[in-house]
């Protein structure tokens, strides 16, 4: 059931990202920073399962639940670098 509900964090971020870039909603980009909220309570609390756990299969649900925080803390650095446009990576704009 972990493994399902941390599938669900990565296709919540492209919805929430899709959503943001198709509707012409100004405080779409909300929706962007809350899905990557709700993400890291996920990711912490299937972290906290691995550690008690220890088994394989929830440090991978782990993992797999915090592909959408490690997408935003890249974006961020390639913005930071100039590299990319964050409004645009994040689909703000």
């Amino acid at each position: 059931m972990a493994h399902r509900l941390a599938a669900a964090a990565p296709l919540l971020l492209l919805v929430g990202v899709l959503y943001a870039r198709c509707s012409g909603n100004d405080k779409a980009p909300f929706v962007v920073i809350g899905v990557l909220a709700l993400t890291a309570v996920l990711a912490v609390a299937l972290l906290l399962r691995a550690l008690m756990e220890g088994s394989l299969h929830a440090w991978r649900s782990a993992a797999l639940a915090a592909l959408p925080l490690l997408y935003a803390a890249i974006a961020i650095a390639l913005a930071r670098q100039g590299w990319v446009d964050l409004m645009s990576f994040l689909g703000f704009r």
